[in-house]
Order: structure tokens, then sequence, then C-alpha cells
């Protein structure tokens, strides 16, 4: 029986935004430039910060959205 690996949330390069599930996070925009162990995501945000950060605090953003 072969182990499947699990499939991760986000790739890198994909454009997301924070969720309402953590207040710091909320409707900033980035993207994603490294996976990180524990469904965790190496960010770049749009303002200029880098931070990990846990999936489920982000969303895919809309294509249409990023400016």
């Amino acid at each position: 029986m072969r182990c499947q690996m699990a499939r991760r949330k986000f790739n890198v390069g994909d454009k997301v935004v924070g969720n309402e599930k953590k207040a710091s996070f909320r409707g900033r925009k980035g993207t994603i430039v490294q996976y990180e162990s524990g469904s965790q995501y190496w960010v770049a945000f749009d303002d200029g910060r880098k931070e990990c950060v846990n999936s489920w605090w982000l969303e895919k953003e809309p294509p249409d959205s990023h400016s």
C-alpha cells in the first residue's frame, strides 16, 4: 500500500488574503513563498513583511482583486 502525501492548501506563488480567523492577518494580501511543516506557509505580504502563517488563517485571493 502506497502512502499518499497530504495535499497542501496553497502552492508557492499563490496570491492569498488573511481571513477573519486571526485579527492581525484579516484583509492582508500577500504571496505564498514557501511551505513550512505543520500546515504553515511563509507569506510575503504586500506591506513588505514576511511571516509564517497557519493555513487556516488564509484564503486564496480572487484573481481580479490583487493590485
